[in-house]
């Protein structure tokens, strides 16, 4: 049985134990007194066994809950080991780019001082060439 058939059969036993009371008090005095013992056991024998359904069917909603959370542990698991995967994957990839990057950064480097000697020596050659075409001009007297 399923959790709620045995919910709906405990509840029959329960309705069982109800019609037992009440059929005992619509009894007469006498007849209620000689037949009390079997009511009682038939009430009590109605009510556990209602009692030992809804434990049962409680046990087994646990039982699923239970199998239901190791489940989702079980997808929370293997998404976080993709995640954790994809993840080191990615930490690779850029540690091989800061490799490459930073050789093209010592590059620039390199690039942009070559650059300010040029600027530099160009400069100082421009003003040579007014120095020497000065000198070369004739004087005027």
């Amino acid at each position: 049985m399923n959790g709620d058939e045995e919910k709906i059969s405990a509840m029959g036993h329960l309705e069982n134990a109800r019609q037992h009371l009440s059929n005992h008090s619509q009894l007469g005095r006498i007849r209620r007194f000689k037949s009390s013992g079997a009511s009682a056991m038939n009430v009590a024998s109605e009510l556990a066994a209602a009692i030992e359904q809804l434990a049962e069917s409680q046990k087994q909603f646990a039982e699923s809950q239970k199998q239901h959370s190791e489940k989702k542990y079980q997808i929370y698991l293997e998404r976080f080991e993709k995640i954790e995967v994809q993840t080191q994957v990615l930490d690779e990839a850029t540690a091989r780019l800061e490799i490459v990057t930073a050789g093209d950064e010592q590059l620039i480097d390199d690039l942009g001082a070559a650059l300010e000697e040029l600027q530099v020596d160009l400069l100082r050659l421009t003003r040579l060439q007014e120095l020497i075409s000065e000198q070369l001009k004739p004087e005027k007297i």
